[in-house]
């Protein structure tokens, strides 16, 4: 009787170490695949700011050739995005955390990497463009703009553009 209850111990402790095996195997693969998902969305958000840099750039441009004119644009802003129109640069920020170099240009996008953190700026090289100060920050997420000839500054010679939010049940900050 003795050697019966021993034996459904031991039993027993395998079980338990099986489990606890299996669960350090499962906590393995799991954290395996959130760094990769993880990995993913920062090389998505890196894509996009790039993207979303170059489509501001170019819509500026658009809008300046073709004086009287608007253009709608959709920009999906996975963190920081704006537009200082004082020095016409357009500047975008996200979190990336894998290793990258510390400074370096895609597509005449200045990208600076800081504690885990990356910094865009891209200058707006028509120097003809003034914008307009009104809205020079991008909500987060997908939302649509409307980029607008406004006016012309027959003093400094300059075309003065607008950002306008065009979805209108979102705020603008």
């Amino acid at each position: 009787m003795f050697i019966k209850n021993q034996k459904g111990a031991a039993n027993l402790i395998s079980y338990f170490l099986y489990i606890f095996i299996s669960l350090i195997v499962l906590g393995t693969i799991v954290s395996m695949v959130q760094g990769t998902i993880t990995q993913n969305e920062e090389k998505y958000q890196f894509d996009e700011m790039i993207n979303n840099i170059n489509l501001i750039s170019n819509t500026f441009d658009n809008v300046a050739k073709a004086r009287f004119s608007a253009r709608e644009v959709t920009i999906f802003n996975p963190d920081v995005l704006e537009v200082d129109c004082n020095s016409n640069l357009i500047k975008g920020e996200i979190k990336y955390s894998q290793n990258i170099k510390s400074e370096f240009n895609i597509n005449d996008v200045n990208i600076i990497n800081v504690s885990n953190r990356l910094y865009f700026t891209k200058s707006i090289n028509n120097s003809d463009i003034n914008i307009d100060c009104n809205l020079t920050s991008f909500n987060k997420g997908k939302v649509k703009y409307v980029f607008k000839y406004s006016d012309y500054n027959f003093i400094t010679n300059k075309i003065i553009i607008s950002i306008d939010l065009l979805d209108f049940n979102k705020s603008t900050t």
